[in-house]
């Protein structure tokens, strides 16, 4: 498993485990785990740029427009950015399970590596 630790890390962190030493239900557990941790930042991705964009568009109208009142202006834009608030707090808490699963796990190794660049020569 390669797990990048932000964004645009330039330093991966690589997670070595023999799955041959763990039992099938552990490894599956783990597994499942990881899968729902990265699902959830994708998630969590796609609503942040999604609800960005209509925040942006709800501040433009709220500035451009006088429909409604200020406090209904920012409740509305406040609203629209809970969503991705709440889905960071998921994808915080599958990050918390995970590593507290990993560290439980004794024969997980963590390291970092350095990022190669990869050079084509034609």
């Amino acid at each position: 498993m390669r797990r990048y630790v932000g964004p645009e890390a330039a330093i991966p962190t690589y997670l070595s485990l023999s799955a041959t030493e763990m039992p099938n239900d552990q490894l599956r557990e783990l597994l499942a785990e990881y899968l729902e941790l990265e699902q959830s930042q994708i998630f969590r991705e796609l609503l942040v740029v999604r609800c960005g964009r209509m925040a942006a568009v709800a501040l433009v109208l709220a500035l451009t427009t006088h429909v409604l009142s200020t406090a209904a202006w920012v409740i509305t834009i406040g609203l629209i950015l809970a969503l991705p608030l709440g889905a960071w707090m998921t994808e915080l808490r599958w990050q918390w399970r995970l590593a507290k699963r990993l560290n439980a796990c004794k024969r997980v190794h963590a390291t970092a590596q350095p990022h190669e660049k990869v050079v084509k020569s034609s």
